[in-house]
């Protein structure tokens, strides 16, 4: 019996938490493109958020670190440091969208993206908390084993698995539900949520609306059920996402 019962809960695990090989090669292309994207982002405020000449610099920032904070964008505060360590980060960010020695990009992205941060933390918010955790998980995934060239030069790329379930694969799954969760967990006790004005009321915000934002405006049936839909989704979508 007890052996009946262990062969179902890891039937049961695997179910849950394994990945499909394609699925992790579509996730490490885009997972390179928003890398490559946000650092293209940040490079036009680089003077100002990322050397001594700007509004934060190392004399500014370095007092407010924490003791166990690592980063090498802290070593020099000229452009040309700054506009190198973009560079090889970008070429870094190319080379996981590639699936080019995925393993070792993987590992120098999350490690230059953690610099980043630490080099300017007043810059962060969520999202790029959550860009980091998921770079984090990468670093222990296949994300080179498909759709790759690491794959091309891979002569046993055929003996392969389609599936993988080890801990990160479960760790991934786990972290990208969480976010959804307890987001909307959040939301839940919100008046404007619950009645359906939430995303009226953002979208009104101007500093932040786009034009697209403000046409919206004029639908305000569909910004009502789309206010309840982010709303349920969220809280229903990472829990169905856990039943095979």
């Amino acid at each position: 019996i007890h052996m009946i019962l262990n062969s179902k809960i890891t039937l049961c695990l695997n179910k849950l938490f394994c990945i499909d090989l394609r699925a992790l090669a579509v996730f490490r292309f885009f997972l390179g493109l928003v890398l490559l994207c946000d650092l293209i982002a940040r490079l036009a405020d680089l003077v100002v958020f990322y050397t001594d000449a700007g509004a934060l610099s190392r004399e500014v920032v370095i007092p407010r670190q924490n003791n166990w904070a690592v980063s090498i964008h802290l070593v020099n505060g000229t452009a040309a440091y700054q506009v190198a360590l973009f560079l090889i980060h970008g070429f870094c960010a190319i080379a996981v969208m590639l699936g080019w020695h995925t393993r070792l990009a993987t590992v120098f992205s999350w490690f230059l993206l953690s610099s980043l941060h630490f080099r300017g933390p007043e810059l962060l918010y969520g999202a790029d908390k959550y860009l980091l955790m998921l770079m984090f998980w990468s670093m222990f995934l296949p994300l080179g084993a498909k759709w790759s060239l690491d794959s091309v030069r891979d002569p046993t790329r055929h003996q392969r698995p389609q599936r993988i379930c080890t801990w990160a694969s479960a760790a991934i799954l786990i972290q990208t539900a969480l976010v959804y969760f307890v987001t909307g967990l959040v939301k839940w006790p919100s008046i404007a949520w619950q009645e359906g004005t939430a995303l009226f009321y953002s979208l009104n915000v101007e500093i932040m609306v786009k034009e697209f934002g403000r046409m919206l405006l004029n639908f305000p049936h569909f910004l009502k059920a789309g206010s309840h839909a982010a709303l349920y989704l969220e809280i229903t979508g990472p829990v169905l996402l856990f039943f095979p």
